[in-house]
C-alpha cells in the first residue's frame, strides 16, 4: 500500500472519531506507518498529527492541498428542502464537506424575512459559505430576450441586490446564469443572438449595478460548454472573458461548466479548464445527471456518479464540484444516509468518488 495515500486516509477517518480516542487511533494507524522514526521524533510528529486531526474535526472540512471544494445546490421546490435548515443533523455528515450552498433568488425574494433570517444562519453556524444564483443578462424582452434562461430587463438586477441587501444577506458569491449562452450561443425562440462583446457589454451594466451593493462578492459565471465544436467553444470562451474583463473592469472570480454528459465534453472541459487557469479564473462543474424526470432517484445518482468518474478519469482538475439537481423531483436531498439522495451523492464526491 502507498503510504501517504493511507495515511492521508487515516487522518480523515480520525476525523469522525470521537475525541477520547482519536489519540489511541493515531498511534495505531498513522505512526505504524511510520516505523523508522526514532522514538523523540515520532512522539513530535504524532502530536503535530493528533493537533492537526482536531483541527479538521473541529473545522469540519478535512481537504487536500490540490482537492476541490464541493458546493451544494438542492432543488429548493422539494418538500425536503426546508430540513436543511430545520432539521440540519440530517445533513452532519455532509455540511463538513460542504464549501459553499447555493440559493435561488427567487427563493431568497418570496420567503418571509425572519424565517429566511433563521435559516440562512444555520448555514452560518455550520460554517458553509452562501451563493445566490441569479439570472443578470439585460435586454429589453419586447425585443428578445422573452422567456430565456438568465435574461431581465435592464436595471433588474440592481433592483434584485437591494432587496438582498434589504433582507440581511449577504452572499460570498453570486453565480450568474449563462449569461454568455443566453445572450449568444442561444438558438431559443426568443433568443437575441447578441455578439460577445454586446453580451459582455450589457452584463457589465448590470454587474456596475451589482457592485454598488455588494463590491466585493465574488462572481462566477455559469456556462454550458457543450453543443458546439471544442475549438469553437475554446474560441468563443478565451473572447469572453477577455471582453467581460475589459467592459466590466474585472475578471469572473470562476467559471462553473454545465456540460451535457451525453455529447463529447471532455475536450471542451479540458481546454477550458487549462484556459481558465491561465487567466487566475477557477473552473469548475456541476455534478449531476444528464436525464431529466423520467429516472428514478437510483437510476439518476447512478447515472451522476458515472459522471463523477468520467470527471476523474479524465484527469480534470476543478476547483471546485456544485451538486446539484435541476429537474428531477423524485431524488431526495435528503437524508445523508440514504444512498439515493443528493447529500448521500456529495460524500462519495468529496471521498475521493469510488469508481469501480
Amino acid at each position: 500500500m502507498d503510504s501517504s495515500r493511507g495515511t492521508k486516509g487515516a487522518i480523515l477517518a480520525c476525523a469522525n472519531l470521537s475525541l477520547h480516542t482519536r489519540g489511541e487511533y493515531l498511534s495505531k494507524t498513522i505512526l505504524k506507518r511510520l516505523p523508522g522514526l526514532p522514538r523523540l521524533k515520532r512522539s513530535t510528529i504524532g502530536l503535530l498529527l493528533a493537533l492537526g486531526c482536531n483541527l479538521v474535526f473541529l473545522l469540519g472540512k478535512p481537504v487536500r492541498a490540490d482537492a476541490p471544494v464541493f458546493w451544494l445546490a438542492p432543488p429548493d421546490n422539494r418538500a425536503d428542502f426546508q430540513d436543511f435548515f430545520d432539521r440540519p443533523g440530517l445533513w452532519s455528515r455532509t455540511a463538513r464537506m460542504t464549501d459553499t450552498f447555493s440559493l435561488n433568488v427567487p427563493y431568497l425574494l418570496s420567503n418571509d424575512p425572519e424565517t429566511l433570517k433563521r435559516r440562512l444562519q444555520t448555514l452560518t453556524s455550520l460554517g458553509i459559505k452562501i451563493n445566490v444564483s441569479i439570472p443578470s443578462l439585460q435586454a429589453d424582452k419586447k425585443i428578445c430576450g422573452y422567456d430565456v434562461e438568465g435574461m431581465i430587463w435592464p436595471g433588474e438586477l440592481q433592483l434584485m441586490a437591494t432587496k438582498l441587501k434589504a433582507l440581511g444577506i449577504e452572499p460570498e458569491s453570486f453565480s450568474l446564469d449563462l449569461p454568455l449562452t443566453s445572450g449568444h450561443i442561444s438558438n431559443a425562440k426568443h433568443a437575441c443572438h447578441f455578439s460577445i462583446r454586446e453580451t459582455a457589454e450589457r452584463l457589465a451594466l448590470e454587474i456596475h449595478g451589482l457592485r454598488k451593493l455588494y463590491p466585493n462578492a465574488k462572481l462566477i459565471d455559469s456556462e454550458v460548454p457543450t453543443g458546439m465544436p471544442p475549438e469553437r467553444w475554446a474560441t468563443i470562451l478565451r473572447e469572453w472573458t477577455d471582453t467581460f474583463k475589459q467592459a466590466s473592469g474585472e475578471s469572473f472570480y470562476g467559471v462553473a461548466l454545465d456540460v451535457w454528459w451525453k455529447s463529447p465534453w471532455q475536450d471542451s472541459a479540458l481546454n477550458s479548464t487549462n484556459m481558465l487557469k491561465s487567466k487566475g479564473i477557477r473552473p469548475g462543474i456541476f455534478l449531476d445527471a444528464s436525464a431529466g424526470r423520467e429516472l428514478t432517484a437510483p437510476e439518476w445518482i447512478s447515472e451522476a456518479k458515472v459522471n463523477g468518474c468520467k470527471v476523474r478519469g479524465a484527469g480534470l482538475n476543478f476547483q471546485y464540484i456544485i451538486v446539484s439537481n435541476w429537474l428531477n423531483m423524485k431524488v431526495p436531498s435528503l437524508p445523508e444516509t440514504n444512498p439515493e439522495s443528493l447529500t448521500a451523492l456529495l460524500d462519495w464526491a468529496a471521498a475521493g468518488m469510488s469508481c469501480e
